[in-house]
């Protein structure tokens, strides 16, 4: 779990406000230092993980969590989580939507799966904004105009990263848990 400290209040010489910040690489929308340091001084106390259960989640699981698939599917239940403010969900168990995932804020969101975890479903990004990472497999389509999504090899299925000539491609049984990059020039 990240804990995040209560910051100190910082006496004002000017030079925290007056350095810029870049939050791009950050959910932070503060544009200079003394508001980055606000705005993380204001998380603090609050969870910054919704656990969102699927329906094959264990018990220990699902009642650890408000955000089950039991009352509602999972695209409502993502829908609640993303609406009561959390921007990282972590996954667990089979999670599956009858409907669309739709993700529609700006914020950056991630969506982890814990070992084994899965989404089944199709998901898709509304507008521009930061980045969407999903690092849980997903069985269905993912559609996203505004190329905001982001997925790590392990999301995918994809376990290896082999570099071959075209001519070793052609000689292997390709594997699907196997990204192949073709070397040839």
């Amino acid at each position: 779990m990240l804990n995040l400290f209560p910051l100190p209040a910082v006496a004002s010489n000017g030079a925290a406000e007056s350095t810029s910040y870049d939050g791009a690489n950050s959910d932070l929308v503060a544009s200079n230092v003394q508001a980055a340091l606000d705005e993380l001084a204001a998380r603090t106390g609050a969870r910054t993980v919704a656990v969102i259960a699927g329906g094959d989640a264990g018990a220990d699981a699902r009642a650890a969590t408000p955000y089950a698939e039991d009352a509602a599917d999972i695209e409502a239940v993502i829908a609640t989580a993303l609406a009561d403010g959390y921007r990282a969900l972590l996954l667990v168990g089979t999670c599956t939507a009858t409907a669309v995932i739709d993700i529609d804020t700006p914020d950056a969101v991630s969506l982890y799966g814990a070992p084994g975890a899965s989404l089944i479903g199709d998901v898709r990004v509304s507008g521009t904004g930061k980045p969407i990472h999903l690092d849980v497999a997903v069985t269905g389509t993912i559609s996203d105009d505004g190329k905001r999504v982001v997925r790590t090899l392990s999301a995918t299925g994809v376990s290896r990263l082999i570099a071959l000539t075209q001519a070793e491609y052609d000689a292997l049984s390709p594997d699907a848990m196997t990204l192949y990059v073709i070397t040839d020039a």
